[in-house]
């Protein structure tokens, strides 16, 4: 450290050496919810209320009528071993990434509506309008489902 205090002779080695190391921040946030499951998606993409991106009632979802919070999973995450519809209605976290792996997008979503049956580990973003060159925007993404309980 001498060799590299010589370019700043206005610098005591002794001031640096005992300058103390930081505390750690300890943070009083109190958890809100536990964590129950997390899945990781293959796909996350977006869909209008469009008979051509649904089927031929595009405003009734598999839990029921639409609602502006709801997203779609693959029917490998909506229904259980025993065919129901376990998931109606859940609150989860969809958490988006973009191409590098980053962390694009938080949505807090309920999940209201199944997929195509083509489709596995996968959520559909519901946009609750018939803008279509949004959903294409959204572009086809990585994610992860958080399935959480409230405390």
């Amino acid at each position: 450290m001498a060799a590299a205090l010589a370019w700043y002779p206005h610098l005591d080695s002794r001031a640096i050496e005992a300058t103390p190391e930081p505390a750690p921040v300890q943070l009083a946030i109190e958890p809100r919810a536990e964590v129950l499951e997390a899945i990781e998606l293959h796909r996350v993409t977006a869909y209008n209320p469009l008979p051509y991106q649904t089927d031929e009632d595009p405003y009734t979802s598999s839990c029921g009528p639409n609602r502006p919070d709801q997203i779609a999973v693959s029917r490998d995450l909506f229904f259980d071993e025993h065919g129901r519809k376990h998931l109606c209605g859940v609150e989860v976290t969809l958490i988006v990434y973009d191409s590098d792996g980053q962390v694009e997008a938080i949505l807090n979503r309920v999940i209201w509506d199944t997929m195509n049956p083509r489709y596995n580990l996968t959520a559909d973003v519901y946009l609750d309008h018939h803008d279509v060159d949004e959903a294409l925007a959204w572009g086809v993404k990585r994610g992860a489902l958080v399935m959480t309980k409230r405390l």
